[in-house]
């Protein structure tokens, strides 16, 4: 399929007729959309205030779990972290994505994992990834990570993958950073069908006049699809206190976030809107190791 991003029409229909057949009917119903609303593994790790910049990649870089998308944003990491993350899409609790990830600087390089699943036991998308990121001279740093994606359909069975994903972040500036990102660089494919996993280009630029103020600017472009331009930007007007806001085009959505800091803990919220489905929303836990 080309042109258009796809608009999930079909799960708007499917959500508007929910309350009127029984709900393993609207269950089958689901899991039959599923493979026509979305590639698979489109959904990866993330934090809520990279959703609330408008679903940014380099929005929020001082997390584990942007290494599945953007592995080169684990080198400005000095500190072990750990993440957890749930997201609720649309109110349905068939689209729930959950993980874990950690990440941890070493003398020469910043290695992470990542664990996460979406779905039901219907059908579920489980991730494992392995990356590792590292500077190179003073303005570059450059990043790769390996996952495994199973897709399991109760009754059908499950099947494997694996996906390769590079990045490059470089400092052209004390206050602007570029960046650019392959996802799925080695066109894995999955299933019997051999359907190929979205592959994605991006580039952005974020921009940091000073602590408080971030601003991001990116396009995403899956090689199938028109390309999609995000924007955002984060405010902190008080120590241990953050927002976010931003617009996705494509399809159009805005979202927000709100980040809590103490004691170097960090519990973050993350709100988007659909032109036709309800909100999305996304929690998240931060921990910073000794």
């Amino acid at each position: 399929m080309r042109g258009k991003r796809r608009e999930n029409s079909p799960l708007v229909a499917i959500i508007a007729i929910s309350t009127y057949i029984p709900p393993m009917h609207y269950l089958t119903a689901l899991l039959v959309s599923l493979g026509t609303l979305f590639a698979a593994f489109e959904r990866m790790p993330s934090s809520p205030l990279q959703m609330g910049m408008g679903f940014s990649t380099l929005g929020s870089q001082n997390n584990p779990t942007a290494m599945v998308t953007h592995p080169a944003s684990m080198s400005l990491l000095k500190t072990p972290s750990v993440q957890l993350f749930y997201s609720d899409s649309y109110h349905l609790s068939e689209l729930d994505f959950s993980g874990a990830a950690v990440a941890v600087p070493l003398s020469f390089t910043v290695i992470g994992a990542t664990a996460a699943t979406f779905g039901s036991l219907l059908y579920r998308e489980t991730s494992l990834s392995l990356a590792a990121a590292r500077e190179i001279g003073n303005n570059l740093s450059v990043g790769m990570s390996v996952t495994s994606h199973e897709l399991t359909i109760k009754n059908y069975g499950s099947t494997r993958t694996f996906a390769l994903t590079v990045s490059a972040d470089y400092e052209i500036a004390a206050d602007l950073r570029w960046a650019l990102l392959y996802r799925n660089v080695n066109s894995p494919r999955i299933g019997t069908s051999e359907e190929l996993l979205p592959q994605v280009v991006t580039s952005g630029i974020l921009f940091s006049p000073s602590e408080q103020l971030t601003a991001s600017l990116e396009v995403e472009k899956d090689l199938l699809f028109t390309p999609r331009f995000k924007f955002g930007g984060g405010w902190s007007p008080i120590p241990g206190l953050r927002f976010a806001a931003g617009f996705a085009t494509n399809p159009s959505q805005a979202t927000a976030a709100i980040q809590i800091t103490f004691k170097g803990q960090k519990i973050s919220y993350a709100v988007a809107t659909h032109p036709a489905l309800p909100v999305s929303q996304m929690v998240a836990l931060q921990f910073h190791l000794p």
